[in-house]
């Protein structure tokens, strides 16, 4: 297979969900736009950032590089990272190692200069976008190579633990540190763990969360305007918890519904034209 042919399949894996995120992201963009809300982009802007978004390329100027949908900036360079991974998976495992060293290390200069790993999503931060992108791809073939075989074991403990390091106040003075160990370190051992479970609870239950976390992913930020904008106009006064909850359950079923009647079934099309050509 070309590399030109790898990209082309895995365009048509993003596509489709980033779209629906894109469209999303544009209705509440035009909305705010025309109710003239100082949140708004501007209209040339908007036009602009609009037409990169539709072709998967970063908004060049200033500010967000997907400020239709913010958390997009992760998958225009995953899908870049794809495109070079024609040329990583022929690494051994040495190649493999040494990028992910470099590129760790390089993340954590600009984590330690902004003062935490949340990074990249600004035009100004591409090159820490680049290096966190090359960082979590080379990991994810890292630990997918080092999986080995599934043990019976439980992985609500994994799980807790994820959550508490999730949920650990920070201060801070110690937020580059406890990211960069957590990035680096916490969370593919995490991950690494989890994919050697095998009871009877592990597989399906990992099977949804991985089913579901892309279109959750490509469609959470917009989802969170708009149920906060419903919220606020049916009941100013909601406590935040709730609102959360209710926006997760939104969330959920829209990410669901998605995934069973518009992505999956558009897969299972493209892998079948793929396939006889094989």
């Amino acid at each position: 297979m070309t590399t030109f042919s790898f990209f082309k399949l895995r365009a048509r894996r993003f596509y489709p969900v980033y779209f629906v995120g894109l469209v999303l992201g544009a209705l509440l963009a035009a909305a705010l736009l025309a109710t003239g809300s100082p949140s708004a982009i501007p209209t040339g802007e908007f036009s602009i950032a609009l037409a990169s978004a539709l072709v998967f390329f970063p908004f060049i100027l200033g500010g967000p590089i997907a400020p239709l949908n913010v958390p997009a900036w992760s998958l225009i360079y995953e899908l870049a990272a794809n495109v070079l991974y024609a040329w990583w998976m022929r690494l051994g495992g040495r190649g493999l190692y040494l990028i992910l060293a470099l590129s760790f290390l390089g993340f954590s200069f600009f984590s330690f200069i902004d003062g935490s790993a949340n990074i990249g999503v600004d035009f100004h931060q591409m090159p820490a976008g680049i290096l966190r992108t090359i960082f979590s791809f080379s990991a994810g073939i890292a630990v997918h190579r080092l999986r080995g075989e599934g043990y019976n074991h439980s992985p609500w403990v994994y799980l807790l633990f994820v959550a508490a390091l999730l949920l650990a106040p920070v201060g801070a003075d110690w937020r580059a540190i406890y990211d960069l160990v957590c990035i680096g370190f916490l969370f593919p051992l995490s991950i690494w763990a989890l994919s050697k479970c095998s009871n009877e609870i592990a597989p399906n239950f990992m099977g949804l969360l991985g089913t579901l976390s892309f279109p959750m992913y490509a469609i959470h930020w917009p989802m969170i305007w708009l149920v906060n904008g419903f919220a606020n106009r049916i009941s100013p006064d909601a406590p935040p918890v709730f609102i959360g909850v209710v926006f997760l359950l939104i969330l959920i079923a829209t990410s669901y519904l998605l995934e069973q009647y518009m992505d999956r079934p558009l897969r299972e099309r493209w892998r079948s034209k793929v396939a006889p050509a094989r």
